[in-house]
Formats: C-alpha cells, sequence, structure tokens
C-alpha cells in the first residue's frame, strides 16, 4: 500500500507499446523520481504562464492539477497549450472541463473541418495567445516545457518582454540512461540534466542550448 503514481505513456516503441498493453494488477518496476523537477515555491504571489507543446504537457500536468485546485498561492495563472492537430491535443477533455479556471488557449499546428482555434505554432504571435498583456514582466513566473526549439523561441520572447531569466522554467530533455550523474549520457556542458535538471531556469538553460551541437 501506498501513494498513487499516475504515468502519461504514448504507445510509439516497444517499451512503450508494452506498457499500454499492461493489465490492472501486474507489476511494473519505477525508477524515481531522478533530478529536480518545477521549483513551485517560485509561484508564490506570481502572475504564472503555463506553457506545453505537444508532450510536453505531460510533465506539466501535476502543476496544472494544482493549479486548477488553487494549491499554487499564484495571484494569477494562464496556461497556453500546441499541438501539431486537434487529435494530437493531450488531455483534451480535461482541458475543456477541469481546467478552465486557468483560462486555457489552445492552438494547432494544422486544423481540421471541426476545429475552430487558432492556427499556427504556439510561439509564433505569443503575445496574441495571452488573455492579457504582460504588464507586469517583473512578477511573471514562466514554466515552458516541449520541442526544444519551442522552448527556446518562447524563453527569448519572454526575455525580451522583460520577465526575468531565473524565473523562467524550462525542462530540457536529453537521453537519460543511468539516472545519476555518472554515464554522461544526458550532459549538457557541465549540467547532467538527470542530476542538475530536466528543469532548469532560463538563466541556465540559455547559455547551454545557445552552443550548437554536432
Amino acid at each position: 500500500p501506498g501513494r498513487q503514481v499516475d504515468h502519461t505513456v504514448r504507445a510509439v516503441g516497444a517499451a512503450s507499446a508494452a506498457l499500454c498493453e499492461r493489465a490492472p494488477g501486474d507489476l511494473v518496476g519505477v525508477r524515481g523520481p531522478f533530478g529536480k523537477g518545477w521549483e513551485l515555491d517560485a509561484l508564490s504571489g506570481a502572475d504564472v504562464l503555463i506553457i506545453a507543446g505537444g508532450l510536453g504537457l505531460a510533465p506539466l500536468r501535476p502543476v496544472i492539477e494544482a493549479a486548477a485546485a488553487g494549491r499554487l498561492g499564484a495571484r494569477s495563472v494562464q496556461l497556453l497549450v500546441g499541438a501539431r492537430s486537434p487529435d494530437a491535443i493531450p488531455y483534451a477533455d480535461q482541458i475543456d472541463e477541469r481546467w478552465q479556471t486557468l483560462r486555457p488557449r489552445v492552438t494547432v499546428d494544422r486544423a481540421d473541418s471541426s476545429w475552430t482555434g487558432p492556427v499556427g505554432p504556439l510561439h509564433v504571435g505569443l503575445a496574441e495567445r495571452f488573455e492579457n498583456p504582460i504588464e507586469r514582466p517583473d512578477e511573471v513566473a514562466a514554466l515552458v516545457c516541449g520541442p526544444e526549439i519551442m522552448m527556446q523561441v518562447l524563453s527569448r520572447q519572454l526575455d525580451i518582454a522583460g520577465v526575468t531569466r531565473s524565473r523562467i522554467q524550462v525542462s530540457l530533455e536529453r537521453n537519460m540512461q543511468c539516472g545519476f550523474g555518472q554515464c554522461g549520457h544526458c550532459q549538457l556542458g557541465a549540467l547532467f540534466t538527470c542530476v542538475d535538471g530536466p528543469v532548469v531556469d532560463w538563466a541556465i538553460a540559455a547559455p547551454l542550448l545557445a552552443v550548437r551541437e554536432r
């Protein structure tokens, strides 16, 4: 007996497909948690922007649930979500039903005949996605998770808008193997994402992601 742990899994390969085929009561081994997650204390009293691209919504889901339940102590919270297409929006039912207090804005790269919302990459025309303009940038705290190029562009836009770099948190995705900083597979400069991350602030991530990888 113990706490329930929720995981989001999409069947895209042998391992994830095998997990999706498990039945209630099957035994599954889990290691972790490792590294550092979202710094929630930094959200207290802030105007919080939660920005997710594609499956980047999954690591942000616990924060979103806490925000919807009013447990973050934030002054305001807005949720921005981007997806490739309407049928690829993660947790679409929860966005429509449980997270409406977060004033969600959802955009898709490619629309179908059923879609009536905005179309285009989330990071293009970012300011148009906000319900209100950023009037107090020094009081904004942002959590950003999604494809790396999206996080880079969005974080730069927030930086230019005046949001303090140390108050922009991003989640770096690297190929983690050992999970405790020994194998080097997830190393980014001097940073090991499995130990020092995956969540770091933009002040740390910006110079690392500016280095072109070979």
